[in-house]
C-alpha cells in the first residue's frame, strides 16, 4: 500500500477518535472540574461512568455528636449545566455506606440544570439541597428517580419528564413553585408527606401506576387540571387550599379521599361517581 493510502487511513482513524471523544466525557473529569472551581457545562455529550457528586473534595461533617452514623455534606460550588446529554451510569448525589455507617449528600450552591437529558440508570438525589435556580425539564428517567428528603430553595421544573421507574419525592421540600406539568409517571409516583410551600402544578400529568399523595398539604394551592390517574390515587389525609383546580381531572382506578379537606371543608363526595372526574 502506498504511503499516501496509509496516511489517509491514519487520518480517518484519528478523526473518528476525536469525533468520539468530542461527544463523550468521563465522569471523573467533571468532578475534577468542580474541585478546580470550574463551571460545568456540557451539551450533546454522553457522560460515561457513574457521576458521583459525593466525590467532590469539599466536604463537611454535619451529624450531631450523639448520632450513630457520620453524615457528610458534599459541596458543589459551581454552576452545573447539562443540556441534551446522556448519562450512561448512575448520577450519584447521595450514598449511604452501611458498612462504615456513613451517609453522603450533595449540596448544590449554584445553578443546576439537567434539560432534555436521558438518565439511563438511577438518578440519586436523596437528601440533596438545591440553593439556586434548578431545572429538570424534558428529561427521561429510565432508572429510579430518587429525590426523597431533597430540598429546593427556588422554583423548580420537572415539566415534560418521563419517569419509567419509581419517582420518589417523599418528604421532599419545595420552598417555591414546583412544576410537573405534562409529565408521565409509568411506575409509582410517591409524593407522600411532600412539603409544598408554594403552588404545585400537576396539570396534564399522566399517572399510569399508583400515585401516592397521602398526608401531603398544599398550603398555597395546587392544580391537577386535565391530569389522568390510570391506577390507584391515594389522597388520604391530604389538605387542599385555594387556589385549587381539578377541572377535567380523570380517575380511572380506585381513589382514596378519606379525611381529605379543601380549606376547612370535607372533600369526600366531591368526585363524580359516574364519570370518575372532578
Amino acid at each position: 500500500m502506498k504511503k499516501s493510502g496509509v496516511l489517509a487511513i491514519i487520518m480517518v482513524i484519528l478523526f473518528s477518535s476525536n469525533l468520539f471523544s468530542d461527544n463523550s466525557v468521563i465522569s471523573d473529569e467533571i468532578i475534577s472540574a468542580i474541585d478546580n472551581m470550574q463551571p460545568v457545562k456540557y451539551e450533546n455529550v454522553t457522560i460515561k461512568g457513574n457521576l458521583k457528586f459525593i466525590d467532590v473534595q469539599e466536604k463537611k461533617v454535619v451529624s450531631s455528636s450523639d448520632s450513630e452514623s457520620t453524615e457528610y455534606h458534599c459541596f458543589v460550588q459551581v454552576p452545573v449545566v447539562f443540556v441534551d446529554c446522556i448519562f450512561a451510569g448512575d448520577v450519584v448525589a447521595y450514598f449511604n455506606d452501611e458498612i462504615k455507617d456513613e451517609m453522603y449528600a450533595a449540596i448544590f450552591d449554584e445553578e443546576v440544570i439537567f434539560r432534555n437529558c436521558t438518565f439511563e440508570r438511577d438518578a440519586l438525589f436523596k437528601y440533596s439541597e438545591f440553593h439556586q435556580d434548578t431545572d429538570f425539564t424534558n428529561n427521561k428517567f429510565d432508572g429510579e428517580a430518587l429525590f426523597k428528603y431533597s430540598k429546593f430553595d427556588t422554583s423548580v421544573s420537572f415539566e415534560n419528564c418521563s419517569f419509567y421507574e419509581d419517582a420518589n419525592f417523599k418528604y421532599t421540600k419545595f420552598r417555591q413553585t414546583s412544576f410537573f406539568g405534562n409529565s408521565v409517571f409509568f411506575d409509582l409516583a410517591n409524593f407522600k408527606y411532600t412539603k409544598f410551600e408554594d403552588l404545585a402544578d400537576f396539570s396534564m400529568v399522566t399517572f399510569k401506576d399508583e400515585a401516592d399523595f397521602k398526608y401531603t398539604k398544599f398550603p398555597e394551592g395546587v392544580t391537577f387540571e386535565n391530569a389522568r390517574f390510570n391506577n390507584y390515587a391515594n389522597f388520604k389525609y391530604v389538605h387542599f387550599y385555594e387556589p385549587f383546580n381539578m377541572t377535567g381531572t380523570e380517575f380511572k382506578g380506585n381513589t382514596d379521599f378519606k379525611y381529605t379537606k379543601l380549606e376547612d371543608q370535607d372533600f369526600s363526595g366531591k368526585l363524580s361517581d359516574d364519570s370518575g372526574a372532578y
